[in-house]
């Protein structure tokens, strides 16, 4: 099964809507005469185009026939936990370093990418928009943490 962006739209509703293509060269002149809906469609996002890489990526390998959503989620945990690993018994002031140092930086940044490559893929595998999802959880967030309870608190909002 080739990737194409018609495949992104169908199985990540969120994609279409920010997926709206600029017209052609050819047909750049004609935008004068643009209707009103052509004239709302925006260009592709840095993560749309980044999207269609990730899928360009796994078709060229043929590795949608293992991207189910629970290997996705399962990659996802396993990637955390490598994430994990890069801080594992350092403390602050050693993070810190890690983050200072070039080369531990870049090893921060590839297990970053690695958990965002795979929740951009479970997302798009189970049709929902992720940013959408993390503004609403941030709205959702803002009602159980309300500021005046929860400022300098690291209580549960069941706690508060």
């Amino acid at each position: 099964m080739r990737h194409d962006p018609a495949s992104a739209r169908r199985y990540n509703p969120g994609f279409a809507s920010r997926r709206a293509r600029l017209p052609h060269a050819s047909q750049r002149t004609a935008m004068t005469r643009s209707t009103p809906a052509q004239l709302t469609q925006t260009p592709p996002t840095p993560l749309d185009r980044l999207m269609e890489q990730v899928l360009a990526f796994r078709e060229a390998r043929d590795w949608q026939q293992f991207h189910t959503l629970r290997n996705l989620i399962v990659s996802t945990s396993i990637e955390a936990g490598e994430l994990l690993e890069t801080i594992q018994w350092k403390d602050d002031a050693q993070i810190a370093e890690l983050v200072a140092d070039p080369h531990g930086r870049a090893h921060l940044e590839q297990e970053c990418a690695d958990v965002f490559i795979y929740l951009l893929l479970v997302a798009h595998t189970a049709g929902f928009d992720l940013v959408k999802a993390a503004a609403d959880k941030v709205r959702l967030n803002e009602t159980r943490y309300p500021v005046e309870k929860a400022r300098g608190n690291a209580k549960k909002h069941s706690e508060l």
